[in-house]
């Protein structure tokens, strides 16, 4: 039999040329339909790398041990039958997915049905995967197919199809990226629904406490942390690899490829820290009540359950998963629904910050429907969360979705659609005063089995940050700048400027100079409050408006404004933000249009005093006016006015 056998294998590496290749072709064919379509392969990615340039290395030994083929021939004709390999492989894949494939019939671009490259290649064009998701959507309908086996679903009825609390769907390929074994990957990356719930339980006992029973100490100092730092300079990559899973999961498997490495090392270093912390207090062992996060996660691998094993590299996992769920912003721009804000939280806190309480924030509902609002418009996670069709199929609004199908809710589209938001772009948040999360097609913190965990601590630290930020201050945006003109590390400077303590405040000032596109001050026109070179101001470069806007009562642009509800019309707030609804009385043009007058810039040293500007050459903040230090010292002296308590008083104002 072996002989048999081993003349068989002499007589194959010396078949002509032609006939290898055209086994070769046949085999690819062959495995894409037994090995590739039947099994799930994302998490062998490696494996098949390693096995495939292995058995290339085997057939050149074998041809020149056994078939007497000179190693040039012999590499060669190896090179012929793995080419014939490739191609048989990738034809049938393509013919299959574009022609036979079970999603044929759901509409969508043609070459995203061939490849997860494509939907790869549209987000490094576009950096917006959700945009381009929405885009598909109105052009082809509610179902669009957006890879060889993947769905977009637009209609509300599927997020409690494939996201509620008796979901019959699992988790998609995507969330192995760090490990295919359950017993190794975090919370989040748990794809198997009993041992997601047993873990589930740990995190939300111990959500209430800090992850380490420390932080990153990041508001002490200008430097940014260097594990942090390398989860920002990782992201971007990440998040674009990631529309296609399977090279996320190659990619994450070679150590120190990326940045997110420095954060991976710091987390296991403050993971045995805490272990060690734990054993000498023998609190693994029940002597006290676990008193943070990893604390609970190490009590529970201690019992360690039968049913779901929790390992060493699972509490990696969580630990990495912690401090980045710890990094939560908000930022809201529209003054009229700001003051309404203010104005709700003086009702609580007539004294101000002093009076201010969590207890009490958290009974305001207009801070929480501003935070509802914030989170539709700017989801976390406005791509969706993918999620995989059991093998009997699923029907989703009349539509029967076969086994397998990767399937997900765009949250950015499905927040934003008109048929099922009034106004959809709009900031309203008192839309949600009639609305309830649970009921509407928002999808903040998920749904069902695989909510977020994390989500009452959340929106703990958001009513905190909100409501105390619009007790203090009053914010607007430096001239001729918005929320979309800010990056990522001016917006932390100016949030983290609004700290009360001085040295930290002093330290973000130095630290906003050294960002990205920051340009020395220059002065501010007193005529049309723009930014001028004074070095640079040429006749005709300043067009303004030698009167003042008046309320345009002629129109009907107030017809429908109520000052109990909206504020009064004849303020400052409302020139800037509805300058349509005013006439200037020096032309009796409308408050929109251009300047009446033409010359040359005027400096305004008021201004440059407040901070919103400077003179040329000067810089207001290190040297302040001799006039302003009197006027100080003159408050101080005065007992009266610097006791004030009246909240209009005490709030500071950011320009």
């Amino acid at each position: 039999m072996a002989v048999l056998l081993g003349r068989g294998i002499i007589a194959a590496l010396n078949s002509s040329w032609q006939a290898a290749a055209g086994v070769s072709l046949a085999a690819g064919v062959v495995s894409h339909h037994l090995v590739f379509r039947p099994f799930e392969i994302d998490g062998y990615a490696w494996h098949l790398v390693f096995t495939y340039f292995g058995a290339a290395a085997l057939l050149i030994v074998s041809h020149v041990q056994l078939a007497d083929y000179q190693l040039v021939s012999a590499l060669l004709r190896v090179l012929l039958v793995a080419s014939a390999y490739n191609v048989g492989t990738v034809t049938s894949i393509l013919v299959y997915r574009a022609f036979f494939h079970p999603l044929r019939q759901y509409p969508g671009p043609f070459w995203a049905r061939l490849s997860r490259f494509y939907a790869l290649g549209k987000l490094i064009e576009s950096r917006q995967p959700y945009g381009n998701i929405q885009k598909l959507h109105q052009q082809y309908g509610d179902i669009v197919r957006v890879g060889p086996r993947e769905l977009s679903i637009n209609c509300p009825s599927a997020i409690h199809d494939l996201y509620g609390t008796h979901a019959k769907t699992r988790r998609s390929t995507w969330y192995m990226q760090t490990s295919k074994e359950t017993a190794k990957t975090s919370l989040f990356h748990t794809r198997v629904p009993a041992a997601h719930k047993l873990r589930k339980k740990a995190w939300e006992m111990g959500l209430g406490f800090k992850g380490f029973s420390q932080d990153f100490e990041m508001l002490k100092s200008t430097n940014e942390h260097p594990a942090i730092q390398g989860v920002h300079e990782s992201v971007a990559f990440l998040c674009a690899i990631g529309a296609v899973p399977w090279l996320l999961y190659m990619i994450a498997k070679i150590p120190g490829l990326t940045s997110y490495n420095r954060f991976y090392m710091w987390c296991n270093q403050q993971l045995r820290d805490k272990r060690m912390a734990l054993t000498s207090e023998k609190q693994i062992f029940g002597a006290h009540e676990p008193r943070d996060v990893m604390s609970w996660l190490f009590k529970a691998m201690n019992e360690e359950s039968t049913r779901v094993p929790l390992t060493e590299a699972a509490i990696q996992e969580d630990a990495r998963l912690l401090i980045l769920a710890g990094s939560l912003s908000l930022l809201a721009n529209n003054p009229r629904i700001y003051q309404r804000l203010q104005a709700e939280l003086q009702k609580q806190f007539p004294g101000g910050i002093t009076d201010w309480t969590y207890e009490k924030a958290k009974t305001i509902l207009y801070v929480d429907h501003v935070i509802y609002e914030t989170l539709r418009l700017r989801p976390s996670v406005p791509a969706g969360l993918s999620r995989e069709v059991p093998p009997q199929g699923l029907t989703i609004d009349g539509e029967f979705i076969p086994g397998g199908t990767i399937v997900a809710v765009p949250t950015y589209t499905i927040q934003r659609d008109a048929r099922y938001w009034a106004e959809p772009l709009a900031f309203r948040p008192e839309r949600w005063e009639g609305l309830s999360t649970e009921k509407s097609p928002w999808l903040a913190f998920a749904r069902g089995q695989y909510v977020c965990p994390g989500r009452h601590l959340a929106m703990m630290g958001l009513r905190m940050v909100l409501s105390r930020i619009a007790l203090q201050y009053n914010i607007e945006f430096p001239f001729g700048r918005n929320a979309e003109s800010l990056s990522a590390e001016q917006a932390r400077a100016i949030l983290t400027y609004l700290c009360d303590d001085s040295s930290i405040s002093t330290k973000m000032r130095s630290y906003a100079k050294e960002l990205k596109g920051y340009t020395a001050p220059k002065a501010i026109c007193v005529q049309c409050d723009l930014v001028f070179d004074p070095k640079n101001n040429i006749y005709k470069d300043c067009c303004y408006h030698s009167g003042e806007m008046e309320v345009d009562d002629e129109g009907d642009f107030w017809a429908d404004h109520d000052e109990d509800c909206h504020g009064i019309i004849d303020s400052e707030e409302m020139r800037k933000e509805f300058s349509e609804g005013f006439t200037w009385n020096c032309c009796n043009k409308n408050g929109e249009e251009e300047g009446c007058q033409m010359g040359r810039h005027q400096a305004d040293p008021a201004k440059s005093k407040r901070g919103m500007g400077y003179e040329s050459g000067t810089d207001a903040e290190s040297e302040p006016d001799e006039e302003d230090e009197e006027d100080e010292d003159e408050d101080d002296e005065d007992g009266s006015e610097g006791e004030q308590n009246e909240p209009d008083k005490k709030r500071k104002r950011l320009d």
